[in-house]
């Protein structure tokens, strides 16, 4: 399993606030961060696939790409848990997600 660098954060706190689909498929959220996004769904996909994920937060929309680096089953649940490496496409898209990472950082002190 690949270590990141960045912490994730859980958005629990921000679910009704994302909408989040991944190769045109509804997803649900589960942690965001600057390198990643982990996500659950009933859908199987394979590791080191290539995902295309459409995120909007609030009123951000992003177009994001990635490759599935990590996966997990739960058989209670049957969902399929992916851990999502994301590749950004320029200095911009990547400075506008890093700014919507500050503010999920900050906003776990104000729940």
């Amino acid at each position: 399993m690949k270590q990141f660098i960045f912490p994730e954060y859980s958005v629990e706190h921000l679910v009704n606030a994302i909408d989040i689909s991944a190769n045109n498929k509804k997803v649900s959220i589960e942690s965001l961060g600057l390198e990643s996004i982990r996500f659950n769904t009933s859908e199987l996909m394979k590791k080191n696939n290539a995902v295309s994920i459409e995120l909007s937060l609030f009123t951000k929309s992003f177009d994001l790409e990635g490759e599935i680096t990590d996966s997990q089953f739960d058989r209670k649940n049957k969902t399929h848990s992916y851990q999502i490496s994301l590749k950004f496409k320029g200095k911009v898209q990547f400075l506008k997600w890093m700014a919507i990472l500050k503010g999920i950082h900050k906003s776990r002190f104000n729940c």
